[in-house]
């Protein structure tokens, strides 16, 4: 927000196309899992993001007996957390 220089910012079509890759890549059985991927890949690889919050949902969960419209994860990394590649 205090520049309006678009080499100050991240491309936003680069973050869709990296959450795009994770979400429909290796199968994973837990959102927490895939948020994790996504907050770790963008901050290790966009030099600008120092904290990320990443919220993922799934349209009407699987869970038996319940009727729910989704469930979801949100979570929020820093740099400084010593994010790695895996």
């Amino acid at each position: 927000g205090e520049s309006d220089d678009l080499a100050d910012t991240v491309s936003y079509s680069a973050i869709y196309k990296l959450v795009r890759r994770i979400v429909e890549g290796e199968p994973r059985h837990l959102l927490e899992a895939v948020a994790e991927e996504i907050a770790r890949e963008i901050l290790t690889g966009h030099s600008p993001v120092t904290r990320v919050t990443v919220t993922v949902r799934k349209p009407e969960p699987p869970l038996k007996g319940a009727m729910l419209d989704a469930a979801g994860v949100r979570i929020t990394r820093h740099r400084q957390d010593g994010v790695t590649r895996k």
